[in-house]
């Protein structure tokens, strides 16, 4: 799968776990057959991907799964968000699968990458506090909570080709993050 970017500077990420007895490959092709083609045509909606932590997560990390919601602008999120084709489908979507997303962020960008998309990507969130941006990382400011508590105020993120960079960022000595997720893309619109 290649990711194609679209511009985008304000984005809801979604985070979640689905129950531990779901069928997680027929959930997944679910994403990639309905869930993705759904929000991608939610006007306001830029471009929906979603993503599977697959390396890094802490055992306590309270979630497996995230999705990002570019969307037109910061005021857009209400619109968006309450869209009711979208509200109606998301509950179904709770009544399938039984996932309900554990925080839903509303985040404007701070810097744009250096890196095409790929089909996987370095996640490291944080503090605003705990000093700059990585370097040729896309950082993103959180704004505020849409749904659940404040778990970081801001992320860096960074797509790669190469898993190995994923191991590179961290083992640096040099300060390494103090949580680094790799995501893998499992649909896109593309």
């Amino acid at each position: 799968m290649n990711v194609t970017a679209r511009d985008f500077d304000a984005m809801l990420l979604l985070t979640y776990a689905p129950p531990p007895d779901t069928n997680l490959p027929a959930y997944e092709d679910w994403l990639r057959s309905d869930d993705n083609p759904f929000f991608n045509a939610v006007p306001g909606i830029v471009e929906y991907t979603n993503w599977k932590i697959v390396a890094g997560a802490p055992a306590d990390f309270p979630y497996s799964y995230f999705d990002f919601m570019g969307i037109e602008s910061v005021n857009a999120v209400d619109e968006v968000w309450q869209n009711e084709a979208l509200q109606e489908f998301a509950t179904a979507f709770r009544r399938k699968w039984r996932v309900v997303p554990a925080h839903v962020y509303l985040c404007e960008r701070l810097a744009v990458p250096k890196h095409p998309r790929t089909n996987h990507v370095i996640f490291l969130p944080g503090e605003t506090s705990a000093g700059q941006s990585m370097a040729d990382y896309d950082t993103w400011r959180v704004i505020r909570s849409v749904r659940g508590d404040l778990r970081f105020e801001k992320f860096d993120m960074r797509f790669i080709s190469d898993r190995g960079e994923f191991d590179q960022v961290r083992t640096r000595p040099a300060s390494p993050p103090s949580v680094a997720l790799l995501g893998e893309c499992i649909a896109s619109p593309d």
